[in-house]
């Protein structure tokens, strides 16, 4: 590995070691984060967006794709919260968000 590389990889540890520290999910879980550099989902999970992305314009998108944004949360209930009756579907319409 490069400096570069290195120095890249060192701050991505940092970032998602300081990220992670508090959250609930499991040890395991966040070493699996730590060691694919935050690259990697790990199985049965996904990433949300607090904000879905669809509350932008195509533009305006990039915005909302940060890491203050996201959090990682078991894949059964991502998908149940964007269901026609889930929170997100109730706090962040489709229907209100047309571009």
């Amino acid at each position: 590995m490069n400096d570069i590389a290195e120095k890249y990889f060192e701050k991505a540890k940092e970032y998602f070691t300081k990220a992670y520290e508090n959250s609930n999910i499991s040890s395991e879980i966040k070493t699996y984060i730590l060691e694919t550099g935050g690259n990697k989902v790990p199985e049965g999970f996904e990433v949300s967006h607090k904000v879905p992305l669809y509350t932008k314009n195509i533009k305006d998108r990039k915005l909302l794709d940060i890491s203050d944004n996201m959090e990682l949360i078991p894949k059964e209930l991502h998908r149940q919260m964007h269901m026609f009756c889930g929170n997100t579907y109730h706090l962040y319409n489709p229907s209100l968000f047309k571009y």
